[in-house]
């Protein structure tokens, strides 16, 4: 996992917890829980828990694309 994530985060691709890499232009919405993580729902409904420590930063770049 640890090669994927090195070979494909300089595109479009962010790792969102230790066992979940996704395409930043499919995530619809990011919610936070009660346990400081983060359910992320794709553009085909799959929802995937996200890290708090990496949860924070794919929404630094979400953030950093939608002012572009």
């Amino acid at each position: 996992m640890q090669e994927l994530d090195q070979h494909l985060s300089c595109g479009e691709f962010r790792r969102i917890h230790r066992n979940a890499l996704v395409n930043l232009h499919h995530i619809r919405k990011m919610s936070a829980t009660t346990s400081q993580r983060w359910i992320v729902t794709l553009s085909n409904d799959i929802e995937l828990v996200a890290s708090k420590r990496l949860a924070h930063r794919v929404r630094r770049l979400l953030r950093s694309r939608a002012m572009d």
